[in-house]
């Protein structure tokens, strides 16, 4: 087992993390598979704020908010969008 996934095993958030990039792994710990125990300690942090404003988003029915994490042709239209917003 990677010391990645030795280092994560009992984690919370594991399948919400982030810190899987090997290149960001490689500029704050000189390994693709280390993990910095700062950012590790950022996401445990992040994640639990980042769900409460999820929430309350969510729940005043915010239409960006919807539009972009509820709606599977988002990716589509943010693509078309930004297209045509540059020319």
């Amino acid at each position: 087992m990677s010391r990645c996934k030795e280092f994560c095993r009992e984690c919370a958030i594991k399948e919400r993390c982030h810190n899987t990039c090997g290149c960001l792994n490689w500029q704050t710990t000189g390994s693709i598979n280390g993990i910095s125990p700062v950012l590790c300690r950022y996401e445990q942090m992040l994640l639990p704020i980042a769900d409460r404003v999820g929430e309350v988003l969510y729940k005043k029915h915010d239409p960006l908010f919807l539009h972009k994490h509820y709606n599977s042709a988002y990716p589509v239209l943010s693509l078309l969008e930004d297209t045509l917003t540059r020319k």
